[in-house]
């Protein structure tokens, strides 16, 4: 076979992360083989309202329960456990071509 009709087999790296509220999960594939992959899910949204605590703290309605005091630890607890995930795949991340995400 001539130079340009040999196929130079490239492995494709691909990390996906999807974040909602009180959600999140990350995967990395290669080649269609998964390789990692991890969720998360913590509870940060108070039922029926809609939005996370810490939201809801910004607009000046800090409510003092202990509820409220459980969804604000769980939401920066869910930002540390990302921040931890993506230091702990960092090797992997630093390979890829396509990060598609969703926030």
């Amino acid at each position: 076979k001539q130079w340009y009709q040999r196929r130079v087999r490239v492995k494709s790296r691909v990390a996906v992360f999807l974040y909602s509220a009180q959600h999140f999960a990350g995967v990395v594939y290669e080649d269609n083989t998964l390789l990692l992959h991890k969720t998360y899910h913590r509870y940060t949204v108070r039922a029926k309202q809609g939005t996370v605590q810490g939201e809801r703290d910004g607009k000046g309605q800090a409510p003092k329960s202990f509820g409220a005091s459980l969804r604000r630890y769980n939401q920066i607890a869910m930002f540390t456990d990302i921040e931890n995930l993506l230091l702990s795949w960092a090797e992997t991340l630093v390979e890829l071509g396509y990060i598609p995400q969703n926030c």
